[in-house]
């Protein structure tokens, strides 16, 4: 089996590679989705971050998103301790799914695959990019958020032309679906 890494910044189209490889039956495990589940049921992480964060931080037994965005997204350090305390458990949770399964391609999606040295697991990683312009407005139109709300997540993320640099393949999504889909298609056939 081999294991390939999804990255790329904010808006850059990583869901829409994702769901193409999800309707052509390959496994992709998204980090983001399994942390979002994490905060709402691991018992152990919701006392920590209301700990960390205040008992506010979940409405009605449900993170609430936006506020724990404006909180980690303005201050370094609280973002920090929210991915000190997520990453260990998404990352176990994603080898227990890797051992499970027997197909010959495993995706893993991650906007911060190469912060957390996820890369280090992967065989190979493709890089997910669209000219700044055009992920602030996906992300604007996405999240309901201001373009200074979107500017500032982005300043959190590893510089795009440095995760360029360290990708095996790159597919650039400010380009029709169905060449975004024959790019991932290309990959895939060079992975096999």
């Amino acid at each position: 089996m081999k294991i390939i890494g999804i990255t790329g910044g904010i808006g850059s189209g990583k869901t829409t590679v994702s769901n193409l490889l999800r309707k052509s039956g390959y496994i992709v495990f998204d980090c983001d989705l399994e942390a979002r589940n994490i905060y709402n049921t691991d018992i152990e992480v919701i006392s920590k971050m209301k700990e960390m964060f205040g008992d506010n931080i979940y409405k009605d037994g449900v993170l609430d998103r936006k506020l724990i965005a404006k909180i980690v997204f303005s201050d370094k350090s609280s973002l920090d301790k929210l991915n000190a305390l997520i990453h260990p458990k998404t990352r176990e949770i994603m080898f227990k799914r890797i051992s499970e399964t027997a197909n010959e391609l495993f995706f893993v999606e991650s906007a911060i695959l190469f912060e957390f040295k996820l890369n280090e697991c992967m065989d190979k990683v493709i890089c997910i990019t669209a000219p700044d312009d055009i992920r602030i407005k996906r992300v604007m139109k996405r999240d309901n958020i201001t373009k200074e709300q979107v500017i500032a997540r982005m300043k959190h993320q590893m510089n795009n032309d440095n995760r360029l640099k360290k990708s095996d393949y790159i597919i650039n999504t400010d380009q029709d679906i169905l060449s975004v889909k024959n790019d991932v298609f290309k990959i895939i056939n060079e992975l096999k």
